[in-house]
């Protein structure tokens, strides 16, 4: 078999290589380690193309017509072995330029090129878009925004559904929060009764409780207190009938009943009886003299012929609880 150097096909990179095929390619022979299509011999990935050898460029130019004929079959072992012979004969060749050497690194050239403009271009953003700018606030406007906060907290806004300051029954509205970031702090001397929440919890002995509330408004290193005095009213208590009708016995005195009249001991008007007593109670009236003075309180002063002296009867009544209490008066002649 006649072995030709112009056999050796010039690497083209529309063309698929196999495995152990041998190109020529800048004046250098290379071998196929596997299949490939448009990886450029010395300028790819190490372990595609095998450099063979370069070729005897001046023996090519002095025997244009001459060939190179071999009597054995000259397979791609003899070929591989002639040209390990050439090249250990011929002078040592000029290193490869940095171009022509395979790339051993795993990145290739134009991965680290599209990383870098990609740094590049982070560094313009961040270099065009400025860091926003913190304003810094003089301690003379945080104590402007602190009073207003204050100012806006008036009983007003804060009452709820009750009538004013001395009749606390239900809830009030503390604010927590307000506006320019001033922050809102409640207490309350009576936590149980008013809550910092604003929950109103009333007293059930039957006794007013004065509370006091405060709110601290605070703006970084600034903060003022404003106070409240409120009096939660407490419930109405329950009593039993005999303690509504002790309660309404001491109520009952003369300034009740008196009418027109001035003294006890100089009664000349009708007089003014209830028939219905504090608590729930009923009063029922009665007199030793009824023909000078009526159950009904009427005075029949023409009978009255000297001053005399009766006594009216009360009696207080609640379901089955009862008590009697009189009043001695003196009934005034007219003439």
């Amino acid at each position: 078999m006649v072995y030709l150097e112009d056999d050796v096909p010039v690497w083209n990179s529309g063309t698929i290589y196999f495995d152990d095929e041998i190109v020529r390619y800048q004046g250098k022979r290379y071998l196929a380690l596997k299949k490939t299509s448009s990886d450029m011999p010395g300028r790819c990935k190490a372990g595609i193309w095998k450099l063979l050898g370069f070729e005897d460029s001046q023996r090519e130019a002095d025997n244009d017509d001459e060939f190179c004929y071999s009597e054995e079959p000259l397979d791609k072992e003899n070929i591989i072995q002639n040209e390990a012979a050439e090249k250990e004969s011929m002078p040592q060749p000029t290193p490869a330029k940095a171009a022509d050497k395979p790339l051993a690194k795993k990145q290739t050239l134009k991965e680290r090129q599209d990383e870098e403009m990609a740094k590049r271009s982070k560094a313009a953003q961040q270099q065009c878009v400025p860091a926003p700018e913190q304003k810094m606030n003089t301690p003379q406007e945080d104590q402007h925004s602190v009073n207003e906060a204050l100012k806006e907290i008036e009983f007003k806004k804060i009452k709820g559904f009750n009538a004013d300051e001395q009749n606390i029954v239900s809830k009030l509205i503390l604010p927590q929060h307000s506006k320019e970031d001033v922050k809102l702090i409640w207490t309350s001397s009576h936590p149980m009764l008013i809550s910092t929440l604003g929950q109103v919890n009333r007293p059930g002995d039957g006794l007013d409780v004065a509370v006091n509330i405060s709110v601290s408004a605070s703006k970084n290193k600034i903060s003022a207190t404003r106070f409240f005095t409120l009096r939660v009213k407490a419930l109405e208590k329950r009593y039993s009938d005999s303690e509504c009708v002790d309660m309404a016995y001491d109520i009952l005195d003369f300034e009740q009943i008196k009418g027109h009249n001035t003294k006890i001991s100089a009664i000349t008007q009708d007089l003014a009886l209830p028939k219905q007593g504090h608590y729930g109670t009923q009063i029922l009236w009665t007199v030793n003299e009824h023909e000078l003075l009526e159950q009904s309180g009427c005075l029949n002063r023409e009978r009255v012929k000297k001053d005399t002296q009766i006594r009216l009867y009360a009696i207080i009544v609640k379901n089955d609880a009862q008590r009697l209490k009189y009043f001695d008066l003196t009934l005034q002649s007219h003439e």
